[in-house]
């Protein structure tokens, strides 16, 4: 029997280390895809029927494929390159997410597990894809990764609420000190809903969804309310306060000050709702114009370098610079590619209600980082991480809906350990 028990928990072992060992291996230029990829699509076989009985990733699955189908008909139209990161980003997050419940179900990997395999891949696999050509790595690199992977061997040590309080605070110290606005917004946010996160609260008289609702409006007030007194007294660097200087003398929000690439997205969406441009592909000279110039004069006044950076994508001269994988694939694709967003931003929003409705050993980490795949599916570029964010939210959330959706598979219950 020892020696069984022993064999399993080096079975487990070795695939452990084989998932961060081929995730780190890049087999496509600046690390679009990795061995990873390819051990997934193997395993599609049998991975992809398994989650097809799964009500949340059937969803996704099929969601993914409508991606895929609506970004070919409109590279096939506007003659742009058909295979790419836009164009296999639908199926590469369903193969992942399933490749991913696949392990849990069939090879009895645990969430931690699962989780710091790949995740320690994709940290090894950073240095080849080009994140780190900035000076600032925790910025523009391993915030997230070095985040999770830390809350995640917390988990391991303790469940004390206490305790992860204190490392979100230690987080919120580190994004200041490295400038990350971003990171100190979804630590801090992260803090408010564990702090309130308890099944035993007084307050539960309210319901589930109203107190979850309830504190994230009070964090978005506070934080809007304080932030631009921060940065206009420079709290947050020269930086952040000479771009605040700019759009706050004109009546817009701080949000469409400080992203105008999302206004520019939104115009050039409705001047091509239904098949969008194809994958970088490049709008007609006026579009982009005009573009620039609704920006110009009802947002922020731009000037060379910032008409220089709205007119790129991922490096390439297209005409418009999206920073957003919800602007980017619709751009690319169409309106239609929304399905997809619509349901994975459901299964994060029950994913943050049930992390939420109690304190579990996990859910600080499953809360982080549902947070910052949210944020940065509306505020960071379709880029190499973003299939494996998705397909690690989406399975987080499949772990947290089993009761729900879960009824067609084996009674075995999901160890969440």
């Amino acid at each position: 029997m020892g020696q069984s028990v022993l064999d399993k928990r080096n079975y487990k072992f070795l695939i452990f280390v084989s998932i961060t060992v081929l995730g780190a291996i890049p087999v496509a230029k600046n690390g679009n895809a990795s061995a990873l990829d390819l051990y997934f699509l193997l395993v599609s076989t049998q991975s992809v029927p398994l989650a097809w009985s799964n009500k949340y990733l059937k969803r996704i699955i099929t969601v993914s494929a409508i991606w895929f189908i609506l970004q070919l008909i409109s590279n096939l139209i506007f003659k742009t390159k058909i295979f790419g990161v836009p164009g296999l980003m639908g199926l590469q997050v369903a193969v992942y997410s399933c490749g991913i419940f696949w392990l849990h179900r069939n090879k009895n990997m645990s969430l931690i597990e699962i989780t710091t395999a790949l995740i320690l891949g994709y940290a090894l696999l950073i240095p080849q894809t080009g994140l780190l050509s900035s000076s600032n790595y925790w910025k523009y690199g391993y915030s997230v990764v070095l985040s999770s992977l830390f809350l995640t061997y917390l988990a391991q040590l303790t469940e004390k609420k206490f305790i992860f309080v204190i490392a979100l605070l230690f987080l919120v110290v580190i994004n200041y000190s490295f400038g990350n606005r971003n990171g100190l917004g979804v630590c801090l946010l992260t803090l408010f809903l564990v702090i309130f996160s308890s099944k035993d609260l007084k307050v539960r008289k309210f319901s589930q969804n109203s107190l979850l609702f309830f504190v994230i409006s009070i964090f978005i007030l506070i934080f809007f309310t304080i932030y631009p007194k921060l940065v206009i007294n420079g709290f947050f660097g020269s930086r952040a306060q000479v771009q605040y200087s700019q759009f706050t003398n004109n009546s817009y929000s701080l949000l469409l000050g400080g992203r105008p690439e999302s206004v520019q997205s939104a115009y050039l969406i409705f001047k091509s709702p239904l098949l969008g441009y194809g994958s970088y592909g490049r709008p007609s000279g006026d579009k982009t114009d005009a573009a620039l110039d609704f920006i110009d004069k009802n947002v922020i006044k731009l000037d060379a370098n910032s008409i220089r950076y709205l007119r790129q994508s991922d490096g390439l001269v297209v005409g418009y610079s999206t920073h957003s994988q919800i602007g980017s694939s619709v751009l690319f694709g169409g309106v239609g590619v929304l399905l997809f967003w619509f349901f994975f931003l459901y299964g994060a929003f029950q994913n943050l209600k049930i992390l939420f409705s109690r304190h579990e050993r996990l859910g600080t980490m499953m809360i982080f980082f549902t947070l910052a795949t949210v944020w940065d599916v509306f505020f960071s570029p379709l880029g190499q991480s973003a299939k494996l964010e998705l397909s690690l939210c989406i399975f987080f959330c499949v772990v947290n809906l089993d009761n729900l959706y879960l009824r067609n598979l084996d009674a075995s219950k999901v160890h969440v350990t």
